[in-house]
Parts: structure tokens; C-alpha cells; sequence
């Protein structure tokens, strides 16, 4: 009996240090395994949307309560503009010089002054070649966007290396981000699902010139709310 006794109190013992180890080792890997990818995890997709955001905004401009005036809309284009002859020895633009417009304001923008110069151009005999040859001088614009802009910390860090040096190619090309997946559609579907600068541009045409409430469904086709502040029937707004 006194060896069985012993023997029970070593199997006791033994399955309360198992125990032990079972319950430290999976604190240790919930403390030192998962958090920490989990923290990693929220990191990495808080840095995504960092740089997503510069470009895209997770709020999407097609909200009714939302609203743009033409001179706003110049104001953003303007900012795009100065941005875009920026200076660079590596083809790319920091975000940080778009201050805070993302690429659905900037296409809301391009609307509202191709909307706009509908109603300039429109009585121009050449009106056709004019307004086609704006639109695809703003299409053009907008899609280098895409391209052409990168978040600041990774141009500091470009910026650090020598340009012929192996490395600098690297991450450069690493920069290199286009909008499109391998079947040629928008990795943001949102963007993806905004109407082109062109079908825009037949939708003006579509609406005429002499139609008094012009503007009222060019706002609503842009997804903005119509204010005192927009621009009132059929008439250009002249900046």
C-alpha cells in the first residue's frame, strides 16, 4: 500500500507540473506568439491604410450631404496642378502635397469643371474637338494619380540612397503601385465603380445646354448635394 500511496502522490505531482506547463505555455505563446502578431497584424494594416488614405479615402464622396462649389473644385485642381510640377528626380510626388484631397474629390472636381466648360465650350464651333480634348487631357490627369504619388516616409527613405545604386532601383520599383489587378480591374472597387470621365462628359451633352435645371442633375448625378451655394440653372461660372 505505502509504494502504491507513492506511486499515486508521483502521478498527482506529475499531472499538476503537466498542467502547469500546459497552462505557462499557452500563456506564453497567447503573450509572446499570438499578441504579438496580432499587434504586428494591426500595425501592418494601419500603415496600409495610411497610405491608402493619401490617395483614397475610406469615406466615400458620394454622400447627399456632402457638397462642392466650382471655385472649391479649381481650388482642389489647383492643388493637384502645383503638385504634379513639383520637382522629382524619381518620377514620384509625396502625398503630403495634396493636402488631405483624395481621388474622390479630385474626380468630383474634374466633373464639375467638365460640367462646367460644357456650358463654355458648347457654342464654340469646334465645340466637339475642344471639349473631347479636355477630357482626355483630365482623364489622363486623373489616372496618373494613381502612379504618380507616394506616401512621404517611403520617398525620405528613396531619397537616402544613392540613385545608381542597386538598392535605390529596388525600392523604387517596389514604389510602383498600379490601380488595376491582373485582369485590368480597379483593386478598389469603389473607384472602380465611379463613372469615367468620358460617359460623364456624354452625359452633359445628353442634358443640353438649354435644359434650366443643368445643374441640379449634374449634381445629382455626381452623388452632391445641390445648395444656394452651387451653381444656379444653365449658366457657366466664369473664374
Amino acid at each position: 500500500m505505502y509504494i502504491i500511496d507513492k506511486l499515486l502522490d508521483a502521478l498527482k505531482i506529475t499531472g499538476i507540473l503537466l498542467g502547469m506547463f500546459i497552462i505557462c505555455g499557452t500563456v506564453g505563446f497567447i503573450f509572446f506568439g499570438l499578441i504579438p502578431a496580432i499587434i504586428n497584424s494591426i500595425f501592418k494594416r494601419l500603415s496600409w491604410f495610411k497610405y491608402k488614405d493619401g490617395i483614397h479615402s475610406t469615406k466615400n464622396i458620394n454622400n447627399k450631404e456632402q457638397t462642392l462649389t466650382i471655385p472649391e473644385a479649381e481650388n482642389i485642381l489647383e492643388t493637384l496642378t502645383i503638385a504634379l510640377e513639383e520637382k522629382s528626380t524619381h518620377d514620384y510626388h509625396p502625398i503630403s502635397l495634396l493636402q488631405g484631397y483624395n481621388i474622390f474629390q479630385i474626380n468630383t472636381a474634374l466633373k464639375l469643371r467638365i460640367a462646367n466648360e460644357f456650358l463654355i465650350l458648347v457654342e464654340k464651333p469646334d465645340f466637339e474637338k475642344l471639349f473631347s480634348d479636355d477630357i482626355g487631357l483630365y482623364t489622363t490627369t486623373y489616372l496618373s494619380i494613381f502612379t504618380l504619388f507616394a506616401p512621404d516616409i517611403e520617398l525620405d527613405e528613396l531619397n537616402k540612397l544613392p540613385v545608381d545604386s542597386f538598392d535605390y532601383k529596388i525600392k523604387k520599383m517596389k514604389m510602383f503601385r498600379p490601380p488595376y489587378d491582373k485582369n485590368g480591374n480597379y483593386k478598389d472597387e469603389r473607384i472602380g465603380d465611379l463613372e469615367t470621365l468620358s460617359s460623364f462628359g456624354e452625359f452633359c451633352k445628353y442634358i443640353g445646354s438649354k435644359d434650366p435645371n443643368y445643374w441640379q442633375k449634374i449634381y445629382a448625378r455626381i452623388g452632391l448635394k445641390y445648395t444656394s451655394k452651387s451653381p444656379k440653372a444653365n449658366f457657366p461660372e466664369f473664374l
